[in-house]
Order: C-alpha cells, then sequence, then structure tokens
C-alpha cells in the first residue's frame, strides 16, 4: 500500500547517512524507486481534478504506479 511504501521510504532514509559508501546496485534501485515516485507524485499533482474519484475507489501502490506509467 502507499503508506507501507511510504514507511518503507522513512525507514531507509534513516538508515543511511552521508558517510555511507552504498553498492552501486543499490544506489540504482533507490534512484529507480525516487523516480518512480516522482512521476506518481507529478501524475497525482497535474491530474488533481481528474483523480478526484480515486478518494473514493482505494488502490494500492502497483495500480498508481502502472496507471501513472500508461500516461507518460
Amino acid at each position: 500500500t502507499a503508506i507501507e511504501c511510504a514507511q518503507d521510504a522513512a525507514d531507509v532514509a534513516d538508515m543511511i547517512t552521508d558517510d555511507m559508501n552504498l553498492p552501486e546496485w543499490l544506489e540504482a534501485k533507490i534512484t529507480l524507486a525516487s523516480d518512480y515516485m516522482n512521476k506518481v507524485k507529478d501524475y497525482l499533482t497535474h491530474n488533481k481534478d481528474k483523480n478526484d474519484h480515486l478518494q473514493n475507489h482505494p488502490m494500492d501502490l502497483k495500480s498508481i504506479l502502472k496507471t501513472a506509467m500508461k500516461k507518460k
């Protein structure tokens, strides 16, 4: 769910420090996750009026991401 995703992101942010040397593959995963979340945020922000119906029809994060990527 979106709430679980937000909690996971907060937990990860708390675990990472500026002086950590993360493996490249892990940095790539963080970059990809950030890119996906920015796309979701942009979609929901710029289509707020069109998405008001989402308030009445809860969707899981996977469905929201699929919808956002289709509109890309």
